[in-house]
């Protein structure tokens, strides 16, 4: 997956060295341990692993966590390949076709959903290789607030493997929504399935 996919995000991964392998990398396991980062915004504070290095935007919501060997350096850029990228998504500053809104996998008439709609569009858009799938959709709870979960995947070009990323949204009070990306290859989801999890659970956002 490509840098944070939508409303200029730039929370900037680790560089790491330029390399023609573009095969998935054997990844240390996620720590037990966690470390806290709380977002210079003051909007959102959550816990991952203590051995992922953070790396913040500098519009103080957006961050990209990812293990060492997560990143994958092309002449197009940076492709991540492990990690969680966090970001808000901000519906009024994008021109959709008004279709987008109700065409997607979100099939509910609420305005989450169709709110949640033009960002899946915009992943979508940004990453054309994936494809979301509406069989996946579920309306949870995350960190006291409504929020919606899907799974979208694709053949990874990059490394020519079997993506999985998991967007879970979350409803801010002021008509914005705060996102993770919870992204790996398909044949590791079941290992960072409970990483990605603990991740979630630890969020905390600011009351308004």
């Amino acid at each position: 997956m490509k840098d944070l996919a939508s409303n200029g995000g730039d929370g900037q991964p680790p560089r790491e060295t330029e390399s023609p392998e573009t095969t998935v990398p054997q990844l240390e396991p996620p720590s037990r341990s966690l470390a806290t980062f709380e977002a210079k915004s003051g909007l959102y504070s959550v816990r991952y692993p203590d051995n992922w290095q953070a790396a913040e935007g500098s519009d103080g919501v957006a961050v990209t966590f990812v293990p060492r060997g997560g990143v994958i350096q092309t002449n197009e850029g940076n492709h991540i390949v492990y990690g969680i990228l966090v970001n808000r998504f901000d519906p009024t500053e994008k021109s959709y076709d008004g279709r987008a809104t109700s065409s997607g996998p979100f099939r509910g008439r609420s305005t989450l959903e169709r709110r949640a709609n033009l960002l899946v569009a915009d992943i979508v858009e940004n990453n054309r290789y994936l494809e979301a799938d509406p069989s996946t959709v579920r309306e949870v709870q995350i960190a006291e607030g409504r929020g919606l979960v899907i799974s979208l995947s694709g053949p990874n070009p990059t490394t020519q493997e079997k993506e999985n990323v998991t967007l879970a949204i979350r409803d801010l009070y002021d008509g914005t929504m705060l996102y993770f990306l919870f992204v790996t290859p398909e044949k590791d989801v079941q290992q960072l399935g409970q990483t990605f999890r603990t991740v979630l659970t630890s969020l905390r956002v600011e009351a308004r």
